[in-house]
């Protein structure tokens, strides 16, 4: 048997150890808080920056409670009441409204929420805010956007 990575993020990232496919959340559906929510909790800067997109089961599981690591859009949705200050890596298409099959536009809905979206170098190098920040840097992971 071999560890998927929702599994062995979680691990990693809530202390404890959970079923393949899952994001820290039990065999009996107990939620185990992520290290991420825990140093957000004690009132720390909270940042989660990756090259694959943000949505994967791998930087969830330092973030976020999910039964199941399958479904991106909806690990998008939960990362926006937990207001981490940064969070950047791939994944816009998961966020997009164009690209979403449920059509939400989480784009707008972290804009409303005080972020600040960046989606490419040069927005990153000019930024300048103590808003938190949303950066999608490409629709995937980061391999397929030379630029970055």
């Amino acid at each position: 048997m071999v560890t998927d990575s929702a599994a062995a993020s979680s691990s990693w990232g809530g202390g404890v150890r959970v079923n393949n496919g899952s994001l820290n959340v039990g065999s009996r559906g107990e939620q185990h808080k992520p290290i991420l929510q825990k140093f957000k909790a004690a009132g720390k800067a909270v940042g989660c920056v990756t090259t694959v997109p943000i949505t994967h089961a791998t930087p969830a599981g330092f973030c976020i409670n999910a039964g199941s690591r399958g479904d991106q859009s909806k690990i998008a949705e939960l990362y926006l009441p937990l207001k981490f200050d940064v969070m950047m890596g791939g994944g816009a298409k998961y966020f997009d409204a164009s690209k979403r099959k449920d059509g939400k536009d989480m784009f707008q809905k972290f804009t409303a929420d005080g972020y600040t979206l960046i989606h490419n170098r040069s927005e990153m190098m000019e930024l300048k805010t103590d808003k938190p920040v949303l950066g999608t840097f490409a629709d995937d992971g980061l391999y397929s956007t030379p630029y970055c």
